[in-house]
């Protein structure tokens, strides 16, 4: 990606075969999460091996995201 991505983007970092939401970016260095909320595993990714998402995979990305908001509010004690 020559861009730096913005914050709430999805991307997918090709180094690891993984869409993914930005959610910082220091030194061009975006830092990546999984798209759904539940998941608090963040990494750092190499600019030169993150790309825009295309629509499919935003879409994706986004019902993957509803999808775990919705398990846990119906598994919630």
């Amino acid at each position: 990606m020559n861009e730096t991505p913005e914050i709430g983007v999805v991307v997918v970092d090709t180094r690891t075969d993984r869409t993914a939401v930005v959610t910082d970016v220091a030194d061009r260095a975006p830092t990546l999460r999984p798209p759904w909320l539940g998941m608090r595993e963040e990494w750092e990714a190499i600019p030169q091996q993150v790309r825009p998402a295309d629509p499919a995979e935003t879409l994706r990305a986004h019902v993957a995201e509803a999808d775990a908001m919705i398990r846990r509010e119906m598994y919630r004690p």
